[in-house]
């Protein structure tokens, strides 16, 4: 034991490197990594490590001296390089939980992290040599210069990479999460950046990997920012003797109709050109976020569907046929409106127009009340063009349930129960609404269940009823 004392008295090294062999182990496998706990404990043992160190003269950012005795000069280089590491780790992995934790560019770019991390290796290493190795700093920057010549050369494909990744970083055309599109056809959302690409999340769930030297020679459109409002354009050709003015109301007013669709800025349509063939129409949009416009856009497509039936409007081709809505009878209108309408979806074609004949048009300009939230209503609403908002008031706050657009209804449910409004109904443009009034409805609920039970009984015995109650409102 005496011994030991003794050893330990004139090698105080021997302890210092008993210290970091502990310190190394307990750290490592009792904490987790990147945790400020780890971090804590690490530096407790880190400043113990250098008392130790100062109490056996080995001073790590001091010139070192010549040593009488060569094992103490041996120990002292290795703990003194130990030392200036293990300061580097401790700083890297306080940079890296920091970045973690916190919203600066740090936290969003991991190649800025990256930078921050290998300045402060290099920092150690520069001190390393300066005082453990005793180079001359004039020295190694020659050499060091050299050695990087050399190796740009060899690696100056993935050194390009490098350069753009950080011009990428301070450039900020993009970041975590936003959605881009590049000319060459790569476009996702950016999950990573690294120091040699970009790593793009398609919208089929692949991860595309696009080397930082490609993105920063290429155009890219940024559909995240300055906001994340995303506009969508759909392009149709309609017959060619069709009416602009009317086309253009009922393509904006399709699009409006969508509740994903923005109010702000509205939908517009424009005439993007005339031939014989067709008349093309561009309809433009906007969505509060790019992941609802392919639901938006399927939704305004089918739309566009009814209310073109409704109006009477073809799409474009050489023989198209059209019917001007101004010339159009009120019924005809109507029948139209019977045949595209789901909740008449079950009806036959000669119900349809018995139907139509029991329609009542009523024009409503924008912003005009259909319905009261909590009043009984009288018929059920069929809109045939224009778009209906349904809003619900909750003491001081209102919100949009839905918005109807031609082809839709309003108040079946509330006749089928018998139940007060639950909402208020009001236009958000010029709209056509045809009337159900409430005993033809009650008729037409028991004519689609006799349909249903006409499948498997006599087929003429339902027809004529409805007919008859049909004369009889």
């Amino acid at each position: 034991m005496n011994a030991l004392d003794q050893i330990l008295s004139e090698r105080p090294e021997l302890i210092a490197l008993a210290v970091f062999i502990f310190a190394f182990a307990g750290v490592r496998f009792l904490t987790k990594r990147h945790t400020l706990r780890r971090i804590l404990v690490g530096a407790l043992f880190f400043l113990g490590f250098t008392w130790i160190l100062f109490q056996a003269r080995q001073v790590p950012y001091a010139v070192p001296r010549i040593q009488r005795d060569p094992l103490a000069g041996f120990l002292g280089d290795v703990l003194k390089t130990i030392w200036w590491f293990w300061a580097a780790s401790l700083c890297s992995d306080a940079l890296r939980l920091f970045a973690a934790r916190g919203h600066t560019p740090l936290a969003r770019y991991r190649l800025t992290q990256d930078l921050g991390v290998a300045g402060i290796y290099l920092c150690a290493l520069i001190g390393l040599s300066t005082f453990v190795l005793n180079l001359p700093l004039q020295g190694l920057l020659v050499t060091s210069g050299a050695v990087a010549v050399a190796l740009g050369l060899a690696l100056q494909s993935a050194l390009g990479d490098v350069f753009y990744g950080i011009m990428l970083t301070l450039g900020k055309p993009y970041q975590l999460g936003d959605w881009i599109t590049l000319d060459n056809g790569a476009e996702g959302t950016v999950v990573e950046m690294n120091w040699r690409a970009t790593h793009l999340l398609t919208d089929h769930q692949d991860v595309a990997i696009v080397p930082n030297s490609v993105i920063a020679k290429a155009r890219i459109v940024n559909a995240s920012y300055p906001s994340r409002t995303h506009g969508t354009v759909i392009r149709l050709p309609l017959a060619p003797h069709t009416s602009p003015e009317l086309a253009a109301r009922v393509l904006s007013d399709s699009a409006l109709a969508c509740r994903q669709v923005l109010m702000q800025p509205p939908p517009y349509t424009v005439i993007k050109s005339m031939s014989a063939e067709a008349t093309i129409f561009e309809v433009t949009f906007y969505n509060s976020d790019l992941a609802v416009a392919a639901a938006a856009q399927t939704a305004v497509y089918e739309n566009i569907y009814r209310a073109l039936r409704i109006a009477g409007i073809a799409l474009g081709n050489a023989h198209a046929a059209f019917l001007p809505s101004g010339d159009t009878p009120t019924a005809s209108a109507a029948l139209r409106l019977a045949e595209i309408a789901p909740i008449l979806a079950d009806l036959r074609s000669e119900q349809r127009i018995e139907l139509a004949g029991a329609l009542k048009a009523e024009e409503y300009e924008a912003g005009q009340t259909l319905v009261e939230q909590g009043a009984q209503i009288p018929a059920l609403l069929l809109v045939a063009a224009g778009v209906l908002s349904v809003r619900r008031r909750s003491g001081d706050r209102t919100d949009e349930l839905d918005r109807i657009g031609a082809g839709g209804c309003f108040g079946r449910r509330e006749l089928q129960q018998g139940a007060p409004a639950a909402a208020s109904v009001t236009t958000l443009t010029k709209a056509t609404v045809f009337r159900l009034e409430k005993p033809l409805f009650a008729n037409l609920m028991q004519a689609q269940q006799g349909s249903e039970a006409d499948k498997e009984t006599a087929g003429g015995v339902t027809r004529d009823w409805f007919a008859r109650q049909v004369g009889r409102v």
